[in-house]
């Protein structure tokens, strides 16, 4: 008899335990967190136009300033405060969303006999190494619409016998239509488009005259 009660007593103390078991599981397993949304940017679109120069460039990515290396999207403050936009992400980090911005615009213009990121080691004539200073939108006070403000430094290095052809900044803002995130990236799309054709008029004037 005392057996048989101890068994019952086993038994129903297993079944709590399952059951409390099966309820923490499911709660560790249920997440109240939202899934960040993942945001790309197109490149420039092809311009129909012809190479030209005999050139093989490779496109470094970019070395990115202190709060740019990240995948989160940017945002800058008063006080020089930065900041992020809540449960919105690039598809990758900042600096290689901008060099494969950079690599598609250019294969679309077709400058350059070739374009290739510079990991792709792929044999090329000439590096365009770069640093990324600014991929942010900056906000002047709370709530106001923001400025999206994009910034390159490009250094063209001939590779044979590493020359520096030329070194220059390019920079680009521009303010959004409104406070609306879907606005802001089309903000962020525009000045990387206006950063990018300079990029490749001055890389290319600095081409035509290289010399020997």
């Amino acid at each position: 008899m005392i057996l048989r009660m101890q068994r019952r007593v086993l038994i129903s103390t297993m079944s709590v335990a399952i059951v409390l078991l099966g309820g923490c599981t499911g709660s560790l397993l249920e997440t109240k967190y939202a899934v960040p949304t993942t945001y790309v940017l197109a490149p420039l679109p092809a311009s129909g136009s012809k190479a030209s120069s005999a050139v093989d460039i490779a496109i470094a990515v970019p070395a990115a300033a202190p709060g740019l290396d990240t995948e989160r999207i940017a945002t800058l403050h008063e006080a020089r405060r930065l900041d992020y936009y809540q449960d919105a992400r690039w598809g990758a980090t900042a600096a290689a969303v901008v060099q494969s911005m950079i690599v598609a615009s250019l294969q679309n213009q077709q400058l350059f006999r070739s374009v290739t990121p510079e990991q792709a080691r792929v044999s090329a004539t000439h590096l365009l190494d770069l640093q990324l200073r600014d991929f942010q939108a900056e906000y002047a006070s709370d709530g106001a619409v923001p400025a999206v403000h994009v910034t390159l430094v490009a250094t063209l290095v001939r590779l044979k016998d590493r020359k520096l052809l030329t070194s220059f900044s390019t920079t680009a803002t521009v303010r959004a239509q409104e406070n609306k995130l879907s606005v802001v990236l089309a903000a962020f799309e525009s000045a990387s488009h206006q950063v990018i054709k300079e990029l490749s008029e001055k890389s290319v004037a600095a081409l035509a005259s290289e010399g020997p």
